[in-house]
């Protein structure tokens, strides 16, 4: 208590000092209490703050605020705080597994790909160590820390509650954008088609559909397979939210991965499969009636039925597609793409959308920057670790809420980065590790021969 105290006298202090334009003084008040909270506090909690935390100053990153300071310290100091205190002690492993050593691996990959063999197109900007680290290495610090720190029976409940919260924070402030055009970081997102899109704490309108994605899944999941009654509020408030928050992004990739993953979820679920059903058909039976209506809005005709966004987005892939064939295993190097798509020949008739436009597919931008090797590296622990959550929850070896929601969390973030560029969204980059950390840390405590849940089993620690 005494330490929560201190923080908050300072945290007075800090804000009466942003008042007279001094972030940094108010930033170094701080400094010395977060450390010492960091320091003592369970890893658990430290790693819960730092997740509630990071969707609000994510939109900071771009530098053009103040807040940018904040979003420096807030992504460079706790994943390393979190780490050090595993490295002393505060870490459980539990037969490890070939796939754990990938994330790391794959860090190494990237940080030697942009230091050790750096290319003349590679961009300043995002090769430097800090920028690797911020972009690449707090998601693999996440997995670590979710899969192997020591925590509490509680862990996965409070994730996911801080996942709910945090993305009902989000939806209410991207409805406050969509509505007045005002966000906490002054970001003003208006597409080529003359569209505002609201982008709430965040840079970018995927950014808020992708990390709403996340929340969604954990709220369907703690609905569908009743997972714990502390969930139920804000899976509610979230979903009720994030409906007319992702409405003013107008995002369709992260949307449509929310709506397919959301129907799969219900269809699995079968409690709520033939309601499910009966719920689908009506919405289709309402939006076949009024599909009149639908395509004669503005937004319809300027965002949603404007195909002319699709012709870049295929002339992308086709770039990056012969980068990859030129140099298959182990690509271009790392943040390269918006210079070497400048070499591969334009289709005729192009305009310049390819070499204004940035990537509009994580894969496959890894795929010409980093090869078969870095996308391998990548994906590989994804696919092994929801293969064997997926085996542990049909088996009812683990709890099915957290089963279900760490998959559809993963799910949500890889079909949706599918349809724009993730690699420089840090938080957004994070989710599928986190989730997939979770579900590592529940089976890992599945012994070959371990039968059936019949009862409340606590999670594991």
């Amino acid at each position: 208590m005494l330490r929560v105290a201190a923080v908050g006298l300072l945290g007075c202090a800090a804000g009466a000092t942003l008042a007279t334009n001094h972030p940094r003084y108010a930033a170094a008040l701080l400094v010395v209490p977060a450390l010492g909270v960091a320091l003592t506090v369970r890893v658990e909690l430290v790693f819960l703050g730092w997740l509630l935390a990071a969707p609000v100053f994510q939109g900071a990153a771009s530098g053009n605020h103040f807040g940018h300071l904040w979003f420096k310290y807030l992504f460079l100091a706790p994943p390393l705080l979190m780490l050090l205190r595993m490295a002393l002690g505060s870490a459980r492993v539990r037969r490890l597994w070939v796939v754990d050593l990938l994330p790391v691996l794959y860090f190494g990959y990237i940080l030697a790909s942009a230091r050790l063999f750096p290319s003349p197109l590679a961009s300043t900007a995002h090769t430097t160590p800090t920028a690797i680290y911020i972009h690449v290495g707090v998601g693999v610090i996440a997995y670590y820390v979710a899969a192997f720190a020591t925590t509490s029976e509680r862990f996965p409940e409070r994730l996911a509650a801080v996942l709910l919260w945090g993305g009902c924070i989000v939806a209410v402030l991207a409805v406050v954008d969509g509505l007045t055009g005002t966000n906490i970081w002054n970001h003003a997102v208006i597409g080529g088609d003359n569209v505002r899109r609201a982008v709430s704490t965040f840079s970018s309108p995927e950014e808020v559909g992708a990390y709403l994605g996340a929340g969604v899944a954990f709220a369907l999941a703690a609905l569908l397979w009743k997972g714990p009654a502390s969930l139920r509020l804000p899976a509610l408030a979230l979903l009720g939210a994030a409906i007319p928050a992702l409405y003013f992004t107008y995002t369709r990739g992260p949307a449509l991965a929310i709506a397919g993953v959301g129907v799969l979820m219900a269809l699995i679920a079968r409690r709520t499969r033939w309601p499910s059903l009966l719920v689908f058909a009506t919405v289709g039976i309402v939006l076949f009636a009024s599909w009149g209506h639908i395509s004669s809005t503005t937004v319809y005709k300027n965002r949603l039925g404007n195909a002319g966004t699709v012709e870049p987005r295929v002339a992308l892939s086709d770039v990056a597609l012969h980068l990859f064939r030129q140099r298959p295993i182990f690509g271009y190097g790392y943040a390269t793409f918006d210079q070497a798509k400048l070499s591969v020949p334009v289709p005729p008739g192009d305009t310049g959308t390819v070499s204004t436009l940035t990537s509009h597919d994580t894969y496959l931008t890894i795929l010409a920057e980093s090869g078969v090797v870095g996308l391998a590296l990548l994906v590989v622990p994804w696919i092994a670790i929801a293969f064997r959550a997926l085996a542990a929850g049909r088996r009812g070896l683990v709890e099915p809420w957290i089963v279900a929601g760490c998959l559809g969390a993963a799910a949500a973030f890889a079909i949706g980065a599918g349809t724009y560029d993730a690699r420089f969204f840090p938080l957004i980059t994070s989710i599928p590790w986190i989730a997939l950390g979770l579900a590592r840390k529940l089976i890992a405590t599945v012994g070959p021969d371990a039968q059936p849940r019949r009862g409340p089993r606590p999670a594991a620690r």
